[in-house]
């Protein structure tokens, strides 16, 4: 009777703690929804009055992203696989020319190198390359 009291708790206790590991990678995952503005693109800072301001927007629910790269409007799909891992796929863009396309293009070049995020302190978000180097960095819109 002992050792199924005792397999009962162990029991429990791994699935408890493997629903509370599931809730968490769904609080982290909601810390990123609604639109973040482009701050920085591989440490460096995205210049202003270059077009647009390149800004990400995401949907968790619908895993789904839509934004503008510097000129052109985006859109497409993001994956999660494990706990802070992030890809996106099936990203579209308009074809409007603009004069500079320097930006544009660093900014989607970027995101093509993404492979996981972290929320900082200060509520930013790092879009990491896969040695976790930061590539993208994005500050809530206001």
């Amino acid at each position: 009777m002992k050792k199924v009291f005792v397999s009962m708790c162990m029991a429990l206790a791994a699935f408890a703690m493997s629903s509370c590991r599931s809730a968490d990678q769904t609080a982290s995952l909601s810390a990123i929804n609604g639109e973040w503005n482009i701050v920085k693109v591989n440490g460096q800072a995205v210049p202003a009055g270059e077009g647009n301001q390149p800004f990400i927007g995401f949907d968790v629910q619908k895993k789904a992203i839509h934004g503008n790269a510097g000129c052109n409007r985006m859109g497409g799909e993001f994956t999660t696989a494990a706990k802070n891992a992030i890809s996106f796929s099936r990203v579209v863009t308009t074809k409007m020319a603009c004069l500079n396309m320097t930006a544009e293009d660093r900014v989607l070049k970027a995101l093509n190198a993404v492979q996981s995020y972290k929320v900082l302190r200060n509520g930013d978000v790092s879009l990491l390359d896969n040695s976790k180097k930061q590539v993208l960095l994005l500050e809530k819109k206001k």
